[in-house]
């Protein structure tokens, strides 16, 4: 065979292996870890304003006692049922990343099976074991940077301020009562 054909094969058989190791990689650790981080985190943050804003400003404009008599009348298991529920929209587009992500894995499988087995046909032997070898040792030292960066670093980022809930209630309920 061409040796121009035999790199170019190999080049193309390892790009293919790298990114089916790299998307696997991620999307399990995102789907595994970070969204479950995030969501923890964001919840976290909703109570620590809730409990150390909100509250206050709530009891210390309520002189007239309004507020605390409509919280008394308030039905809130019936609240709890219409808000426990995921939004629809989201849940639609997590389930969508989900698919992708499982489909294009496939993709890479399928696309990598379809090579063996022209490459196969041409008696071709492709150094696969080297292939996986460079990739595994790449990927560990990649991989190990990636989480030292995250632990040590990302997940201390918070990506909105914190007051952001806070005001867009207030401006949402001075906008529903013309305030």
């Amino acid at each position: 065979m061409n040796p121009l054909v035999t790199k170019n094969i190999n080049f193309f058989v390892n790009v293919i292996v790298h990114i089916f190791i790299l998307l696997t990689i991620i999307s399990t650790f995102f789907f595994l870890y970070i969204s479950k981080l995030g969501k923890e985190k964001f919840h976290n943050e909703i109570e620590k304003i809730i409990s150390n804003n909100m509250n206050k400003i709530l009891r210390d404009g309520d002189k007239e006692k309004y507020i605390k008599n409509l919280l008394k009348n308030l039905d809130l298991e019936k609240g709890k049922e219409i808000f426990n529920k995921p939004e629809k929209w989201s849940e639609i587009q997590n389930n969508w990343l989900v698919k992708i992500t499982g489909t294009v894995i496939f993709i890479l499988i399928l696309i990598m099976i379809i090579i063996l087995f022209i490459v196969y046909l041409f008696g071709y032997r492709i150094p696969i074991e080297s292939i996986l070898k460079e990739n595994i040792i790449l990927f560990s030292l990649i991989g190990t940077v990636e989480i030292g960066f995250f632990f040590f670093i990302a997940r201390y980022f918070i990506p909105t301020k914190p007051s952001l809930l806070l005001e867009t209630l207030l401006n949402n309920l001075k906008t529903n009562f013309k305030v």
